[in-house]
């Protein structure tokens, strides 16, 4: 082998190498779930409900539209902490219309004292949750 040929194979090792090191957080990046949204400190400051619009985008799937749900304890300034005490998620059939993340709309609404949490959903419908 001359000196030229294993210089060539170093080299092709080290780019196969490079590439499977940096290939899976390429992909990660370009193709995981980005999410905006709205969160509010319940009346009494105990709890925080959150709701998310995620979409993902995957280069052999059709992109993936969903929303999720989320109740905190504590408040939610500066972020919510801790593990959620309730969570769901919706993906609407069709696609999503809402964005939870669009500024001067609000998604989130408490009652006055505290009991439960609505959240706006797909069609003008509410989704209500009791709280502990």
């Amino acid at each position: 082998m001359t000196r030229r040929t294993r210089m060539l194979w170093i080299a092709s090792l080290l780019l196969v190498a490079l590439l499977a090191f940096c290939a899976p957080p390429a992909y990660t990046i370009l193709t995981g779930p980005v999410g905006t949204g709205e969160s509010r400190t319940s009346p009494d400051g105990q709890y925080c409900a959150s709701a998310t619009s995620y979409n993902e985008r995957r280069p052999f799937a059709a992109a993936r539209n969903y929303h999720k749900y989320m109740l905190y304890p504590g408040a939610c300034e500066p972020q919510p902490r801790g593990t959620p005490i309730w969570q769901a998620s919706y993906e609407p059939a069709g696609g999503t219309t809402l964005d939870y993340g669009q500024r001067g709309a609000q998604y989130i609404s408490w009652a006055a004292g505290g009991e439960r949490v609505n959240f706006a959903i797909e069609g003008g419908r509410t989704l209500t949750i009791p709280v502990p």
